[in-house]
C-alpha cells in the first residue's frame, strides 16, 4: 500500500528504481523486471496526473457554478423588485407569498418592550 504522503511515496518510488536501473537493470527478483517496475511507475504518474486535472476541473465548475449562482441572485433580486411594484401584483401579491416571502400585510410589527422600573438597593 503507497504511502498517505503522495511526494514521500514519489521520491521513494524513484530511489528504489534507480538503484535497479543503476545496480542490476537486467536481473529480475521475484518474477519482477526493471521494465515492470517502469511501467508500473508511469501508471502511477498518469493516475496522479490523471487525478490532478479532474481536480483541476472541479474547481472550474466549482466557480462557474458560483458565478451562475450570483448572476441568477442578481436577476431574481430585480424580478421580485419589479414583482413588488408591478400594480397588477405588488407585495400582497399571491405570487411574491407564493416566492416565500411575507405579505407586507401580514408582517408583524416590533413591540417595545416594556421598561423597567429601577430596583432600589
Amino acid at each position: 500500500m503507497a504511502n498517505i504522503r503522495s511526494k514521500d511515496f514519489l521520491s521513494d518510488m524513484e530511489r528504489k528504481i534507480n538503484s535497479i536501473r543503476q545496480f542490476a537493470s537486467d536481473r529480475v527478483f521475484g518474477g519482477v523486471t526493471l521494465a515492470d517496475l517502469e511501467s508500473a511507475r508511469t501508471a502511477s504518474l498518469n493516475a496522479r496526473t490523471d487525478i490532478q486535472h479532474a481536480e483541476n476541473a472541479m474547481i472550474a465548475l466549482r466557480n462557474h457554478r458560483q458565478e451562475s449562482d450570483r448572476h441568477y441572485e442578481g436577476l431574481m433580486r430585480r424580478a421580485v423588485a419589479g414583482l413588488i411594484a408591478d400594480p397588477d401584483f405588488g407585495p400582497d401579491s399571491d405570487a411574491y407569498d407564493a416566492m416565500g416571502y411575507t405579505r407586507y400585510k401580514e408582517r408583524k410589527r416590533r413591540t417595545t418592550k416594556p421598561r423597567r422600573e429601577p430596583e432600589d438597593s
